[in-house]
């Protein structure tokens, strides 16, 4: 009787063979796709910001999704129980415009050391003040209207924290410095750094908490 010749596995793929090829596919997509240009998104502006970005040009109003601008602060708070930061500026669309040639997403007032994923920015296009830990965040506010604002942060680790505007306080919460805050999330937060501004502002930091 004559012996049956076995089926050849010659040309069956194995379960190894459609793992590499699998791979091999995802890692050519991957490619492609990592070779395109990020397109960051058309950004929502408040109200506010419009009515900044009105007294520009076409060609002046260059948007950076990612960008920020960060304030040439000197200093930090004296220790970590309570401290206050105080910073008064004037906030010229135009000077931006003409100075950075875009108009970022973030003026950052301060970063700091004492508390490392401390900190306070402005966010031009939602015309806020956020910052803190954890973080906070302003309603609205009219800042880049020409004329000098004061901010305040202060905090203390059993009264909570705040910001204050003009004087008048626009946010407050409790504070907790082991909750990561905006630049304890840098690696998922893209960020396009602009430059500095030097001059027409002044700052103050003390060791009180004046939030109450």
């Amino acid at each position: 009787m004559p012996r049956k010749k076995k089926a050849s596995k010659k040309h069956q793929p194995t379960h190894q063979h459609k793992f590499i090829w699998i791979t091999l596919a995802f890692l050519i997509i991957l490619a492609a796709f990592s070779g395109k240009d990020y397109i960051p998104e058309t950004p929502e502006l408040h109200e506010n910001t419009k009515l900044a970005l009105n007294i520009l040009s076409e060609d002046e109003r260059q948007l950076d999704n990612d960008g920020k601008i960060m304030l040439d602060v000197k200093g930090d708070f004296p220790n970590t129980k309570e401290g206050t930061f105080e910073i008064r500026l004037k906030l010229d669309i135009s000077q931006l415009a003409s100075n950075y040639e875009k108009i970022p997403h973030y003026i950052v007032f301060f970063e700091s050391r004492v508390h490392p994923t401390m900190t306070l920015r402005y966010n031009i296009y939602d015309s806020v003040i956020e910052g803190g830990l954890p973080k906070i965040k302003s309603g609205p506010l009219k800042f880049m209207d020409g004329n000098y604002h004061t901010v305040q942060y202060t905090y203390h680790q059993d009264r909570g924290q705040a910001i204050f505007f003009d004087g008048e306080k626009v946010i407050q919460s409790g504070f907790d410095p082991i909750t990561n805050a905006i630049t304890g999330n840098a690696i998922i937060e893209r960020s396009n750094f602009l430059g500095y501004i030097t001059e027409d502002f002044t700052t103050k930091t003390t060791a009180t908490y004046i939030g109450d």
